[in-house]
C-alpha cells in the first residue's frame, strides 16, 4: 500500500496547510516535501501505528503558493540506514 491523504482532508489557507496521511504497517518512516516554486519544506514522521496521522505545515514566511506535495515512504530496513550515523575510524587500516 502507498502513502496518501485521506480524501478531502486537505485544507491549505493563508497560514497553514493541513491534511491527514494514511499510515500503513510496512512503512517505518515518511518524508514529506510541501513545495513552492523553487523552495519546499520537509516533515520527517515516523510511523508507530496505523490509521492515520495529521500533518500540518505553517506557511506563514512563504511568499508563494503551495504548488504539490511529494510523500515518500520507507521500509525498516530503508529508515534504519538514512538515519544512522555514517562512522570515521582513521588509522584502522593496516597493511601487513
Amino acid at each position: 500500500m502507498k502513502p496518501a491523504i485521506v480524501p478531502q482532508s486537505l485544507s491549505i489557507t493563508d497560514r497553514k496547510v493541513r491534511f491527514d496521511l494514511v499510515l500503513t504497517t510496512d512503512t517505518y518512516q515518511y518524508n514529506i516535501y510541501l513545495f513552492f516554486g523553487d523552495n519546499y519544506l520537509e516533515k520527517q514522521l515516523p510511523n508507530y501505528q496505523t490509521g492515520f496521522k495529521k500533518v500540518e505545515f505553517n506557511i506563514d514566511d512563504k511568499s508563494s503558493s503551495p504548488t504539490g506535495i511529494v510523500i515518500i515512504g520507507y521500509d525498516k530496513n530503508l529508515t534504519e540506514y538514512l538515519n544512522s550515523s555514517p562512522s570515521f575510524l582513521p588509522q584502522t587500516f593496516h597493511e601487513t
